[in-house]
């Protein structure tokens, strides 16, 4: 199953460093920890990630915190 990434804000999904309203064109990842990495890498602070079912309906997420930034 697709997993996505969502700014819980905006209610926008990540593609490719721009935004959409529409899952079927978010960018979708392999796990988890790619996930975090945009996260981090995009310094999105209220970001969920989505897993999605074959019709890119939301199935569920889990809140991605981003991590504080490390002097």
């Amino acid at each position: 199953m697709p997993l996505a990434l969502r700014d819980l804000d905006t209610g926008l999904f990540f593609d490719q460093g721009e935004w959409t309203t529409d899952p079927r064109l978010a960018q979708h990842f392999k796990d988890k920890r790619t996930v975090e990495m945009k996260v981090l890498e995009y310094q999105i602070k209220n970001a969920e990630l989505v897993v999605l079912n074959d019709e890119f309906q939301i199935l569920g997420g889990t809140f991605i915190p981003l991590p504080p930034i490390s002097n």
